[in-house]
């Protein structure tokens, strides 16, 4: 079972070296590993990683997430990467791992000036209170409401399952045209109560190749 790595990094170091972990992340790509949202939907074959830079938005300075074969070559992995130069490049860095639990449904991407939206969330006390026909009422609606985001023209990478591995359930990337795309599907998915049952976080960043780093780290 092929296993989500999520990640959302903080504290970007000036005058760190993008060199070994471009060699890592090529190692990773002839063990399987998928680096680019795109290249897990299928849509195309890419050997260098895509990350999310977020400075310009939040505090976060950029998040993103790969595709690996399995849960230990996941961890191992992880461990190797900030061997190579991640953990000097960013000073904090949190990793989510966990298993696909849905495919990717996929809306009009790429796109030339999109965004990143990474979703974390929870379920929530009433979500845990809730009969089992409250929750499937509640999962038809979710349903809509996702089918709205991709008439909108919106990527929506599948989803992972966290809860053994993080603070949160389940994590989801997407990609959206730009914020009013991504304000309208907000509004959908209020208008279906999507967040009645849980406690999400949410993070927006523009999509760059990871060698383009370096020119943020100079």
């Amino acid at each position: 079972m092929t296993t989500g790595v999520t990640f959302i990094a903080d504290d970007l170091r000036l005058g760190a070296s993008t060199r070994h972990l471009s060699r890592a992340f090529g190692d990773l790509a002839d063990e399987g590993w998928l680096l680019d949202p795109q290249h897990i939907a299928g849509r195309r074959k890419s050997r260098t990683p895509t990350i999310y830079w977020s400075e310009p938005f939040q505090e976060t300075a950029a998040f993103g997430l790969f595709e690996a074969p399995g849960p230990r070559a996941a961890h191992r992995q992880i461990s190797r990467l900030v061997k190579a130069g991640w953990g000097r490049m960013f000073g904090r860095t949190k990793w989510i791992v966990g298993a696909r639990d849905l495919p990717p449904a996929l809306g009009d991407g790429p796109f030339d000036q999109g965004l990143g939206f990474l979703a974390l969330w929870d379920w929530n006390d009433a979500w845990h209170a809730a009969t089992p026909e409250e929750r499937a009422v509640y999962d038809r609606d979710c349903d809509a409401a996702f089918e709205y985001d991709v008439e909108l023209g919106i990527d929506i990478f599948g989803r992972f399952d966290a809860s053994a591995a993080s603070d949160w359930d389940h994590a989801a990337l997407w990609e959206v045209p730009d914020l009013p795309t991504l304000a309208e599907a907000m509004h959908g998915h209020e208008i279906q109560d999507d967040f009645m049952f849980t406690t999400s976080y949410h993070l927006i960043g523009r999509p760059i190749a990871f060698d383009q780093l370096g020119e943020r780290l100079r």
